[in-house]
């Protein structure tokens, strides 16, 4: 099985938790989007499926903020049969009127029900999600 990380806006620097995954694992693997600053949706969506589409076998998604949210949309489009999980950690509220203009363009969040097992992360004190948004995703 491999894991696969989905960083967020800015991407992960090197002692960001997802980093340190990656550097201590062997089974894992960093999608690498066009436009870190960017969060455009289509194209986040087409990096997590062409990091994907190299992988034999078995999948668990780790994403966080933005990349949370390229999860949900990419599984919206894509066949899913090769992820067995997924953990969203701290998934941005890219609609809300507080969201980072920056962010904006991954609108909309898709709410489809994904078709493999997932856990939403969050805290109580995160500037980019409140905790009705995070219950409600």
């Amino acid at each position: 099985m491999k894991f696969v990380i989905v960083p967020g806006f800015t991407n992960s620097g090197p002692k960001h938790w997802q980093s340190l995954l990656e550097n201590k694992y062997s089974n894992i693997i960093r999608v690498v989007q066009k436009n870190w600053n960017s969060p455009e949706r289509e194209e986040w969506i087409s990096g997590i499926e062409e990091t994907i589409n190299k992988i034999d076998g078995d999948v668990f998604l780790i994403g966080h903020s933005c990349g949370s949210i390229a999860i949900t949309q990419w599984a919206e489009k894509h066949n899913t049969n090769k992820i067995i999980g997924a953990i969203l950690v701290s998934p941005a509220d890219i609609e809300s009127v507080n969201a980072l203009d920056e962010i904006k363009v991954q609108r909309p969040i898709s709410y489809y029900k994904l078709p493999f097992e997932s856990t939403v992360v969050y805290s109580e004190n995160d500037e980019h999600l409140s905790v009705d948004r995070a219950e409600l995703l």
